[in-house]
């Protein structure tokens, strides 16, 4: 198989594997417990801790460990509003129109519950644009929360986190981002970015499925979801899943070395898929506008074929490819709200394949790719 669906997620590091085993076997005390297996379980998790932190440019106290990016997202909202130890009163969120379903269901609650969610558009090349933030900071006194994903996972569009940051410092709003996609894509330091609270998850970048991280600046106010202990600074109660913390702690370190040569490839990689995808089929282009964007991520818009069917007959040649997010199990694939939201019609964003790359795809992967596309393409011509 040639796996080319790296956003939906991603093989585990061998590195991480071997990371994490040690505390599923002989080390597999519970670091709540005061005894010699306890004690190491314990300055095992502190030790993942400080160097999550030092990947991230954090504070080791400011990290905390949970189940991955929905629980992350869901955390940063629902703390911040219907969780917060203050209880202020409904506000508004502001958030984007591309935003992961991990925000926008939350954001959904939360009208429900009384408060205001202002979604701001994106343009075609699916970036949101500064001035509007601009406008809506300057025109809505009651803003509780600013809620904008780093890179998005359908088209990997990137966003101006950083500089919408700056607008909600100077007014003391906090933000949030959902940097789920951007890790070992991009570089991710929360000093630089300067947000107040980050959500990741561990494997979109090489680390194992049900670990994710939550950072909150220390001096960001957060309730807490859950009650029963004081587990993780008491934002999140239970056992602490040590295997998970080394893993993420492997994983993130592995995902910043040699980043600027992995992005560069990645690039490349992205390049040579369009050049040799529109030779077969001349109509197909990139759904969205040039843009700031992810180097492994193509979102390909193939006229006259329906995504699904492709990713179908891809896949009957061995290549994995997505017709959009992975994230909702059970459901058939339903008209993407992120390309429609970025200008696509419904026909067109049925008929938008995602390639999602990763450091380790090989060129001879993606030739291989090619000659499936090019029998897929061929044959449905």
């Amino acid at each position: 198989m040639i796996y080319l669906d790296n956003n939906a997620t991603t093989p585990l590091d061998p590195a991480v594997f071997e990371a994490m085993t040690p505390f599923l076997s002989t080390h597999f005390g519970n670091p709540s417990s005061n005894n010699n297996l306890g004690r190491y379980a314990r300055r095992s998790l502190e030790d993942a801790r400080e160097r999550v932190a030092h990947t991230l440019g954090a504070h080791p106290t400011e990290i905390s460990f949970n189940s991955g990016g929905t629980e992350g997202d869901n955390h940063a909202l629902l703390g911040s509003t219907l969780f917060h130890p203050d209880s202020p009163p409904p506000g508004t969120i502001l958030i984007s129109q591309v935003e992961h379903p991990a925000i926008e269901e939350p954001a959904r609650r939360l009208e429900v519950r009384g408060y205001r969610i202002d979604r701001i558009p994106v343009g075609p090349d699916g970036c949101v644009r500064i001035s509007d933030f601009e406008s809506a900071l300057e025109t809505d006194p009651n803003i509780r929360l600013v809620s904008l994903m780093l890179a998005n996972n359908e088209t990997g569009a990137i966003q101006p986190v950083r500089e919408v940051s700056q607008l909600c410092k100077e007014r003391g709003i906090p933000i949030h981002t959902d940097a789920v996609n951007a890790a070992g894509k991009i570089p991710v330091r929360v000093d630089n970015l300067n947000i107040d609270l980050l959500t990741l998850s561990g494997h979109k970048f090489h680390g194992p499925k049900g670990a994710g991280i939550l950072y909150r600046r220390s001096t960001c106010s957060l309730g807490s979801l859950m009650s029963g202990g004081d587990q993780e600074g008491a934002l999140r109660p239970g056992t602490e899943n040590v295997a998970h913390a080394a893993g993420l702690a492997v994983a993130l370190e592995n995902a910043t070395k040699n980043l600027s040569g992995n992005i560069e490839r990645m690039k490349r990689q992205c390049q040579y898929l369009m050049k040799q995808i529109a030779a077969i089929h001349p109509s197909a282009r990139p759904s969205l506008s040039p843009g700031p964007a992810l180097p492994n991520t193509l979102s390909l818009l193939i006229p006259g074929h329906s995504s699904a069917s492709l990713v179908q007959k891809l896949d009957q040649k061995g290549v994995a490819v997505s017709a959009g997010a992975a994230c909702h199990a059970g459901k058939t694939v339903a008209t993407s709200r992120i390309l429609v939201a970025c200008g696509l019609s419904e026909t067109e964003a049925n008929q938008t394949l995602r390639i999602s790359l990763s450091r380790e795809t090989t060129d001879q992967e993606l030739k291989r790719a090619i000659d499936g596309f090019r029998s897929v393409l061929a044959a449905t011509c």
